[in-house]
C-alpha cells in the first residue's frame, strides 16, 4: 500500500539529518519531550527551543518550517481568543492568568514540532521498522509508533491533495474567504481533510499487517549496526543542551 510503502526517491540525502540513524532521531525526540515536560523556567525552555529550532532549520526545508509555524501561530491566536472569552465570562480567573502561562505551553509545543517533524519527514519505513525491532519494543508500542510517525508525511500529502482539488474547482482557500464564508470553507477544506485522515489511518494499520507486523512480532535478537560518530555527536549535543537548560532553570531559582 502507498501509505506505508518503502519505495522512495533514489536521490541522495538532502540534509545531514537524513544520514542519522533512526535510533538517534528517536532518542532526540524522547529526550526533548521528557525535558520539555520537566522544564518550567522560561529561560530554560527558550534555550531548548532555540537549539531545537536550529536543528529543524538544518533539515533544509524552509517551506515546511514556515507552514509549521504559521499553523502554530494560528492555533495560538485561537487559544488566546478562547482565553479572552473565558475571562469575559469568569473575570475572577484574570488574577491567576499571566503571560508566562500562555507563552510557555506554546513554546513547549514548538519544541516538539522542531524535533518530531525532522524524524517524520526523513524516516524511511524500512529503516524505522528495523530500528523499532532492534529495540525489542512490545507490540502495543511498536505498531502505534510506526503508524504515528508515518502518518505525519502522509497527512501532509492529503492536505496538499485537498488544496489542489480546491484550486481545480476555482475555490481560493484564504483567510478572507474563511472569515466571509466559514461554514462553506469548513465543508470544502476541513471535512475532506478529516475524512482522508481517517481513511489514511486505516490504510496505515492494514499496510502494517500486510508487512507482517502483528501481535506475534518480536524484536530481532541481533543488534543493529553501531552508531556513527555523527550520531554520537548529535546525542551529546542534545544532552548538553538539556543540561544547560536545567542549569538556567536552577540559576533562576
Amino acid at each position: 500500500m502507498p501509505a506505508l510503502s518503502v519505495l522512495k526517491s533514489t536521490e541522495g540525502p538532502k540534509s545531514w539529518i537524513e544520514t542519522l540513524d533512526m535510533r538517534t532521531l528517536m532518542s532526540v525526540c524522547l529526550l526533548a519531550s521528557v525535558s520539555t515536560i520537566a522544564l518550567s523556567s522560561p529561560l530554560g525552555i527558550a534555550l531548548l527551543w532555540a537549539v531545537s529550532f536550529l536543528y529543524f532549520l538544518s533539515l533544509g526545508r524552509l517551506k515546511t518550517v514556515v507552514i509549521a509555524y504559521v499553523t502554530m501561530a494560528a492555533m495560538t491566536i485561537m487559544s488566546v481568543v478562547c482565553v479572552g472569552v473565558i475571562l469575559v465570562l469568569f473575570p475572577a480567573l484574570a488574577a491567576k492568568l499571566t503571560i508566562e502561562s500562555l507563552v510557555v505551553p506554546c513554546v513547549r509545543v514548538c519544541i516538539l514540532i522542531n524535533v518530531i517533524l525532522p524524524l517524520a519527514l526523513t524516516c524511511r519505513i524500512n529503516r524505522m521498522l528495523a530500528a523499532l525491532e532492534s529495540l525489542r519494543l512490545p507490540f502495543f508500542l511498536f505498531l502505534p509508533m510506526a503508524v504515528i510517525i508515518r502518518f505525519i508525511p502522509t497527512f501532509a500529502d492529503d492536505v496538499e491533495q485537498v488544496w489542489e482539488a480546491l484550486k481545480i474547482r476555482g475555490v481560493k482557500a484564504s483567510v478572507k474567504n474563511f472569515l466571509r464564508h466559514p461554514i462553506l470553507m469548513t465543508r470544502l477544506l476541513i471535512a475532506p481533510i478529516l475524512f482522508r485522515s481517517l481513511k489514511t489511518s486505516e490504510q496505515l494499520g492494514v499496510a502494517a499487517e500486510l508487512k507482517g507486523i502483528s501481535a506475534k512480532t518480536k524484536g530481532k535478537s541481533k543488534k543493529g549496526r553501531p552508531l556513527q560518530s555523527r550520531d554520537w555527536g548529535v546525542l551529546i549535543a542534545t544532552v548538553a543542551s538539556i543540561v544547560l537548560a536545567f542549569v538556567c532553570q536552577l540559576c533562576m531559582g
